[in-house]
């Protein structure tokens, strides 16, 4: 029995050829449409997120971690500014204390010097108080106003020098020259001042014309 050959291309079987064919075709079309084309890795696949999400993850993170480190700076500083301050009122409070003096008594030269200011002012109540109960009955018995009488109305005297010949304790002795500005003379005093401790003064006791 003689079988007779197919032509040169023509499978023996058309039906199972043509099936192939369409098989194949339908692998090759599966794996263009079914499947994605392969990609990198992607973190949202790792967590399981969308991408927009996980990019609103981050801006929320990092705002959260931007007020953490501004909170810590801030408290930095303040803390700094604290400190600071709390040094300043240490340094105000720790300032030394300064003693203050007393007022300075006169030297017997310049109570003599103050004398004479007083009468030209015209302040004979006070000039009065600045010489001794021994010189008041001495030099004016009808007290204070003989004072008065013999100095009120008189021109000036001017103090023009004065020196201290001696001071022993409470007393002094004072020479000063002195110029009358009524009849324009030159004179010299010499004074003997007592200490007064009630006042704190020196005090004219006895006055003495040298020339």
């Amino acid at each position: 029995m003689a079988f007779r050959s197919s032509p040169a291309g023509n499978p023996r079987n058309p039906e199972r050829s043509t099936l192939g064919q369409r098989m194949s075709g339908s692998r090759s079309n599966g794996e263009g449409r079914g499947r994605a084309p392969s990609r990198g890795w992607n973190p949202s696949d790792a967590v399981g997120c969308s991408p927009a999400l996980m990019m609103i993850g981050i801006a929320v993170g990092g705002v959260g971690l931007a007020v953490l480190a501004f909170g810590g700076v801030g408290g930095a500083i303040r803390s700094d500014r604290t400190e600071a301050a709390g040094d300043s009122a240490a340094e105000i409070f720790v300032q030394p204390e300064v003693e203050v003096a007393g007022p300075r008594v006169a030297t017997p030269e310049e109570a003599i010097d103050d004398y004479y200011v007083l009468l030209r002012q015209g302040m004979y109540d006070v000039a009065w108080t600045r010489t001794t109960p021994e010189f008041q009955t001495a030099y004016y018995p009808g007290g204070y106003t003989d004072y008065l009488r013999a100095w009120m109305g008189m021109k000036e005297i001017e103090v023009l020098s004065r020196d201290a010949v001696w001071v022993r304790g409470d007393e002094a002795n004072v020479l000063a020259e002195l110029h009358d500005t009524n009849t324009d003379q030159v004179f010299k005093n010499t004074y003997v001042l007592r200490y007064d401790e009630a006042t704190e003064m020196w005090l004219i006791q006895t006055v003495t014309t040298v020339w």
